[in-house]
């Protein structure tokens, strides 16, 4: 029989973890206080929070395990502070486990890159059928100021072969709001511009008029 335990990676044992030691309000609130102390917090949260001692000893205990806070949880030298790297490492996994939630609740699915994704084009071609509304985004990540980058040739090809109208659709100020390298959105405008359908009925050039026409619509809506 297969041990059950080595179905799973060491990246969902710790989501786990952490998920089950993070689950109560109290333990949210201690690792948020904790996040805001420059040092070592050593006072008596029973004293802040409306509950006992041995149940917050309780919750100290919980979070102490998973490795979340680390130093003396208990009377009479109380001093313990945040496990900051896991801390952060906890943040992160429920971050991006929160943002794949969100996104695939929102239908969208991602294509494997530098290769033919079949199971794209699949789902693709049949949501077409269906005659869902389908949004692509040829460039694959986000660009930088007023101007289209390079757009991935199989995506704009797999566009041209559902033989569908075209919107072309530009959005500005998503670089601003997500930099490179930032794992934070910051709050700032983004401005969505969509021209007029497309009607291209050559494959040869559709690549270059797709491109030519988002780059236009940049410059006519932002002047």
């Amino acid at each position: 029989m297969t041990n059950i335990e080595n179905t799973f990676s060491e990246k969902q044992k710790l989501t786990a973890r952490y998920a089950k030691a993070m689950g109560h309000p109290v333990r949210i609130y201690i690792l948020e206080l904790l996040s805001q102390q420059a040092c070592c917090y050593s006072g008596d949260l029973s004293d802040v929070l409306p509950i006992a001692k041995s149940t917050l000893s309780q919750h100290l205990k919980e979070l102490k395990s998973a490795g979340l806070i680390q130093g003396t949880i208990e009377s009479p030298k109380i001093k313990y502070c945040l496990n900051r790297e896991n801390w952060v490492f906890a943040r992160e996994l429920f971050k991006n486990f929160l943002f794949r939630w969100v996104i695939t609740k929102l239908g969208a699915f991602p294509v494997k890159r530098g290769r033919v994704d079949r199971s794209a084009y699949k789902k693709v071609f049949g949501l077409a059928k269906k005659d869902e509304i389908i949004v692509l985004f040829p460039e694959g990540t986000r660009g930088r100021g007023k101007k289209i980058v390079t757009l991935h040739k199989g995506a704009v090809k797999l566009i041209f072969k559902m033989s569908l109208p075209v919107i072309p659709i530009v959005i500005e100020g998503t670089e601003k709001a997500l930099p490179r390298g930032q794992k934070m959105i910051r709050l700032s405008k983004i401005k969505v511009y969509v021209g007029n359908p497309l009607k291209i009925n050559k494959e040869s050039i559709f690549y270059e008029e797709l491109t030519k026409k988002m780059n236009d619509l940049f410059k006519e809506r932002s002047t």
